[in-house]
């Protein structure tokens, strides 16, 4: 790549993924770019399909080194669809019909690998059969770090509307998964909301009766 011009472009429009010959996903625009310097290649694209409004994902990496940064941006991400279509006849059906998103992502290329989400929808809702549930506006902020000797997630934020206002937790594991530690924060949970979502979605079944 570095022996490549400086900076390489292209793009192509209404190009269709196929998967096991079932068209899965169409892509309207795509666009990317590559910026190969002695310090730094850097690879630019974004993207517009029938699954999302828009894409951007920037990645750097340094020559001679496995270190890294990414950055990806998902905006009007229709999750319904793609859930639907990654597991087509699940009983229990996951409804966010668009949601915007960024993933953060880092490596120092030995040990050491950070990465943090922002995700949010102005609609979550659940459904099973007959049953449909909208469970309000979702929230997440989530950041994870991984080491030679452990690893850590930790939730800033989780919050489904009214049913769980706010939400927050931490989980360490030493390298290997082992010795967990889970702790999670929920000042406020409706029971109520939660009752009345478990019989609208299981009311059919006994154990939720």
């Amino acid at each position: 790549l570095r022996a490549t011009p400086p900076i390489r472009a292209c793009g192509c429009s209404d190009h269709d993924v196929l998967y096991a010959g079932e068209r899965r996903l169409s892509v309207t625009q795509l666009a990317a770019s590559a910026d190969v310097a002695a310090d730094a290649i850097v690879v630019a694209a974004t993207a517009s399909a029938d699954r999302w409004r828009n894409a951007q994902v920037r990645l750097k990496l340094v020559p001679e080194s496995l270190a890294a940064a990414a950055k990806v941006q998902l905006g009007g991400l229709r999750a319904t669809e793609l859930l639907a279509a990654m597991a087509p006849g699940a009983g229990l059906q996951v409804r966010v019909p668009s949601i915007d998103a960024t993933l953060d992502a880092e490596t120092d290329g030995r040990s050491i690998v950070r990465a943090s989400l922002v995700a949010a929808a102005p609609q979550f809702g659940l459904a099973r059969g007959a049953g449909t549930v909208d469970l309000g506006t979702l929230r997440l902020d989530l950041d994870a770090l991984r080491d030679d000797g452990s690893l850590s997630l930790d939730m800033k934020q989780f919050a489904l509307g009214a049913l769980l206002p706010a939400a927050t937790g931490t989980l360490r594991t030493r390298a290997g998964g082992t010795a967990p530690a889970l702790e999670l924060h929920v000042p406020s949970l409706d029971l109520a909301r939660v009752r009345e979502t478990a019989l609208a979605l299981g009311g059919d079944l006994a154990a939720v009766r």
